[in-house]
């Protein structure tokens, strides 16, 4: 299967990551290139969008993990759109308690259009 990492930038210092296909050790480095740049760019508020990840292993949840820790160093947050397989591996690891997940893309922009 193909994988591709498309980024949106809906606001002023929001950006949307949303990563297709299999996120794992070989494409995980796409998606840690892309969330450093949006956050050397600028962003306040990252939504990452997996509703499109049809598999998602411990390279990519290191991914999460990293750009929370960049962003909530610098003020900012990191929104996930866990998809289906995302949240399953984000609640048998407990990442659900700690990064803000939303059921939409649409919601996680209204809640960081409502965050200032």
């Amino acid at each position: 299967m193909s994988f591709a990492v498309t980024v949106e930038k809906p606001s002023t210092a929001v950006y949307v990551i949303a990563p297709a296909g299999e996120l794992d050790a070989y494409r995980a480095p796409d998606v840690r290139t892309e969330v450093v740049r949006v956050i050397e760019a600028g962003a306040a508020v990252v939504v990452c969008d997996l509703t499109a990840v049809t598999f998602l292993d411990s390279s990519g949840l290191g991914v999460l993990i990293g750009a929370l820790k960049r962003l909530r160093e610098r003020g900012g947050e990191l929104y996930v759109v866990p998809g289906k397989a995302g949240r399953r591996i984000l609640e048998l690891t407990a990442l659900d308690r700690v990064v803000k997940l939303y059921e939409s893309r649409d919601a996680a922009l209204a809640a960081a259009a409502g965050r200032r």
